[in-house]
């Protein structure tokens, strides 16, 4: 290879590194406009591009980890602000908010404050969800006893903390019109008795 090629040749590879250091800078710099926006969320995947692109590189990463922990930090605020405003016990009312307390814990797991949040969000919603598959084996073992105002009442309390579960409609619908027979037979026979108040 002579001197010019070799030339050409140093002057290509120079071109090249310098076109790949622009495309990580790039990557940063939006990543970085994004941040000035505070659209953290957004940022993440530029920085993370920017990362990839140059994983020695300390600014790129701390930039990123900042750009999570920050984004977690909006979420965790949506679904605190979300479950103070949701029904104190409706498990659909909890559904976005569980999501939205995920996203905050798999962007920065390591937060106490987002791990404390999601433990605590977990808990209740296995609570809730305990409380609702008891009342409705109750409400199962009433209807088969034929107890049907007992039954009404569980399967309303079901549809009030989980509407849908299971067949919980429909099993409300007999045990309601079941329950209105009941009472309308006793109505009757209280009025044979002339026990008008009763009837």
């Amino acid at each position: 290879m002579n001197k010019f090629n070799f030339r050409i040749f140093l002057v290509g590879i120079a071109v090249l590194i310098l076109v790949c250091g622009c495309a990580v800078s790039e990557n940063y710099k939006m990543g970085q406009d994004l941040v000035g926006q505070n659209r953290w969320d957004e940022a993440i995947g530029y920085f993370e591009n920017a990362v990839k692109e140059e994983p020695g590189n300390a600014e790129f990463k701390s930039s990123l980890q900042q750009a999570r922990q920050q984004a977690a930090k909006i979420h965790l605020d949506k679904a605190k602000q979300a479950l103070n405003a949701a029904p104190a016990r409706n498990l659909r009312a909890l559904e976005p908010i569980v999501k939205e307390g995920a996203i905050a814990y798999n962007l920065d797991p390591g937060n106490p404050a987002v791990k404390t949040f999601q433990e605590q969000l977990q808990g209740k919603v296995a609570a809730l969800q305990a409380e609702v598959k008891a009342l409705y084996e109750k409400a199962e073992a009433d209807i088969l006893k034929e107890d049907w105002l007992a039954a009404v009442t569980k399967l309303r309390q079901v549809n009030q903390i989980y509407t849908g579960y299971e067949d919980t409609g429909s099993k409300l619908v007999r045990a309601e019109q079941e329950g209105a027979k009941v009472l309308y037979q006793q109505g009757i026979e209280l009025g044979k008795q002339e026990d008008w108040k009763m009837a």
